[in-house]
Formats: C-alpha cells, sequence, structure tokens
C-alpha cells in the first residue's frame, strides 16, 4: 500500500477538479470541516451529491463547475472566484486530514462478520426462520384472495361503471317491476 505525504495530496488537488469534489465529500463524510468552512463545505458536499438541505438524496448529482453552482454559491465565494476555487481552498486547508484517511488501512475482509461462514455454521434456528417467513407469506397471500370476495352492496354503483349508467339502470329495473 502506498503511503500519501501532505504535498502529495496538496498537488493533486491543485491540479484536479475531481480531486477537489472527492475531497469536499469525503470531508463531509468524515464531518471535518473546520468551524469557518463547515457551512460552505456541507453545502459543496450536498451538490455534489444531489442532496438537499436535509441530506436526503433528491437530486442528480452536479459538478461544482455547474452554472447553477456557480449563481447558487457566489455570495461564499471571494469576488471573482468560483466555487470550484473556494472548495480547493478548503481541500488544502483540509489536507492533513486528507492524508490521514488516505493512509489508513483498508478494512480486511476477515474482520468483517459474514452471516455464514460455511454449510456447518448454519444452525436449525435459520432454518425455523425461513420457515417462520414463508409461512407468515402464504398466510399474507390467503388474506389478499378473501379481499377478492367481498360482495359489493347495491347502495351504490359497482366500481369501474359511471353513476348515471347505474342509477338509469336501477331506475329501469323499478319502473319494469311495477
Amino acid at each position: 500500500m502506498k503511503t500519501w505525504t501532505r504535498a502529495e495530496i496538496e498537488s493533486i488537488i491543485s491540479s484536479s477538479d475531481t480531486a477537489v469534489e472527492k475531497a469536499m465529500i469525503r470531508l463531509f463524510n468524515l464531518g471535518a470541516f473546520h468551524e469557518r468552512d463547515a457551512e460552505a463545505g456541507t453545502h459543496f458536499a450536498q451538490w455534489l451529491s444531489g442532496m438537499n438541505s436535509k441530506s436526503e438524496i433528491k437530486y442528480p448529482k452536479k459538478s461544482l463547475g455547474h452554472h447553477r453552482a456557480v449563481r447558487r454559491y457566489r455570495k461564499m465565494c471571494l469576488r471573482g472566484e468560483e466555487p470550484i476555487d473556494r472548495a480547493r481552498r478548503i481541500a488544502l486547508l483540509h489536507s492533513q486530514i486528507l492524508t490521514d484517511y488516505a493512509n489508513e488501512p483498508a478494512p480486511s475482509s476477515d474482520q468483517i462478520p459474514l452471516p455464514f461462514s460455511s454449510e456447518e455454521s448454519m444452525s436449525a434456528d435459520v432454518y425455523e426462520d425461513i420457515d417462520q417467513i414463508m409461512s407468515d407469506y402464504k398466510n399474507m397471500l390467503s388474506e389478499e384472495d378473501s379481499f377478492d370476495t367481498i360482495d359489493i352492496s347495491a347502495d351504490g354503483p359497482p366500481p369501474g361503471v359511471l353513476s348515471t349508467d347505474f342509477w338509469d339502470d336501477l331506475e329501469n329495473e323499478k319502473d319494469e317491476d311495477q
């Protein structure tokens, strides 16, 4: 595994807009923005991720070079500065955090607990759970079928029939009976 230096990270951030955008998202996920950059950094990361102000993904992902981003975030930038430039300044300020993150070892696969590592580890409880799920599913299906047999009263028109047709037919039936 390569060990990154702070100078290498800063060099990448200085030369690549994509690296700046990835850095904004990483800092947002880590919750590592400096107090003075927290508002702008959070807004930039939400914009990049397609999130609304509640951090719910609602929109397509967009770049900080997008014309709407320039218009929307111009008050967060210095005069003549674009959002990508402000994001670059924020990322450079936090380059040590990004370097530390880049040098963290990736979790190994043996640290991740697997639900079933082998056939022997599957206990009878698992099969009981599967049987319970299947019986619940069958019960759900039988309950849905019972709704199909509900009798519709003659108080109103049956579903899918225009009400005027129903009432006209009902009046004609009464006239014929008399």
